[in-house]
């Protein structure tokens, strides 16, 4: 197995070829399900599922009933999300990341799953083609704030009306400041969770 991938910010946007060597599985297990994830050095959380993700999947859980139809997981990485929330929520899911290494996990992970409709390469929104009930996302904050802006900026162009954005920020790296542009955005916005200095916020395109 020969993947290569090609970024711009250390695991997220480096150029390198891996062999068969360098990639390897691990096991996590939530809502009495096991999941097993193929991986690789450089890509996000390598070894395990990481607390903000984890955060988000456990809050869109407990509003499983609103999140139906089909969502994209945006910024997907390996995976993991996307994967978790299509054996809990009646949804059809999309995943992206512009990752290519990160997509080719993704594609791994998720070829037993029959609600994982499409899994692609995009450059944030550049080759996303449709409307999605649900857009949700642990987005890649270190990268930079541009990345973030441009995720925030243009999410209603890619929702349907009464659609929501969901995204999982820490609170030290700008959940408050986050909060308030999607209220510039959308004239709406509320913090579903905080937990672990972790807040989970939604807006949604009236």
């Amino acid at each position: 197995m020969v993947m290569k991938s090609s970024n711009n910010f250390h695991h997220y946007f480096i150029s390198s070829t891996h062999d068969s060597s360098e990639f390897f599985k691990f096991s996590f297990e939530l809502f009495d399900k096991k999941f097993e994830f193929t991986s690789c050095r450089d890509v996000f959380s390598k070894n395990q599922v990481d607390q903000g993700s984890l955060i988000l999947i456990k809050t869109i859980c407990k509003l499983k009933n609103f999140y139906t139809g089909n969502i994209l997981d945006i910024c997907c990485g390996y995976g993991a999300i996307g994967i978790i929330l299509s054996t809990i929520l009646n949804a059809e899911i999309d995943m992206c990341d512009i990752n290519d290494l990160a997509v080719d996990l993704a594609k791994i992970n998720s070829n037993k799953y029959d609600n994982i409709k499409d899994v692609f390469v995009s450059d944030l929104w550049e080759n996303v083609a449709k409307k999605y009930n649900h857009i949700i996302s642990n987005p890649p904050i270190k990268t930079g704030k541009k990345i973030l802006l441009d995720l925030l900026n243009n999410a209603r162009n890619f929702l349907s009306k009464n659609g929501s954005l969901t995204i999982v920020i820490k609170k030290n790296l700008g959940a408050d400041s986050t909060k308030k542009y999607m209220t510039e955005i959308f004239g709406n916005c509320q913090i579903l969770q905080r937990d672990k200095g972790y807040y989970v916020l939604q807006s949604i395109n009236l």
